[in-house]
């Protein structure tokens, strides 16, 4: 990875130059969160850093494993939906064109749903670009919401709520804040401290929040 090989050759230099690994380490936030400089710091303060570093190894692995697991169970469902998009798409743009001129023979009215594919066809068929720039601005102000504050908050609302995959992203969760949780207290963090890394750790704003009133 170029971008980890480059952070690690500065945090190389910064010990060699007389740092300590842990605020080698904290200048790279990007790569290294608090809970890794701080579990560091405090491997160094007690000296069993070799043994912090194999829990943080633990916890990566075990992060990597939950995000494998995730895109396992919700592969088929974004398969199945992608699938009916398709088809959807194909009914519009090639089916729907051949019925219609076969209704056009007939004097009388028809089915409403019928008469909404129709019209959805001549749509996409003349005001196709309309469409595809509609599609563009509402990607882009949909991933712009997410990325405020309050975007983000809805959205992770929003995503414990689901119907099937609410429970699997708060076990997800409440997964990782016990492995961090547990990790951290094992390595002699106070449990103030502990609570307010793990919120930020823990991936989903609303449990941060719920954790942040615990530690209150």
């Amino acid at each position: 990875n170029p971008r980890l090989k480059i952070a690690l050759a500065d945090v190389k230099r910064s010990v060699e130059g007389g740092s300590s690994f842990s605020d080698a380490l904290a200048k790279h936030p990007g790569i290294f969160n608090k809970m890794y400089v701080s579990m560091v710091r405090a491997g160094e303060t007690a000296g069993i850093l070799d043994d912090i570093l194999v829990r943080l190894a633990m916890i990566a692995e075990h992060d990597a494993d939950t995000r494998s697991r995730v895109k396992t169970a919700t592969r088929y469902p974004l398969i199945v939906v992608i699938a009916i998009c398709a088809a959807f798409a194909f009914l519009v743009s090639f089916v729907i064109p051949k019925f219609a001129a076969i209704f056009a023979r007939f004097k009388t009215e028809l089915p409403l749903p019928t008469r909404i594919l129709i019209n959805i066809n001549h749509a996409v068929q003349n005001y196709w670009y309309l469409i595809l720039l509609g599609i563009i601005f509402l990607v882009a102000g949909v991933v712009w919401y997410l990325k405020t504050p309050s975007g983000r908050g809805q959205w992770d609302k929003v995503k414990l709520k689901l119907p099937v995959f609410g429970v699997l992203f708060q076990k997800v969760a409440r997964s990782r804040f016990a492995r961090v949780f547990a990790a951290m207290q094992k390595s002699g963090i106070s449990m103030m401290r502990t609570l307010d890394i793990a919120a930020e750790t823990v991936g989903n704003v609303v449990i941060a929040r719920t954790v942040e009133a615990m530690r209150e």
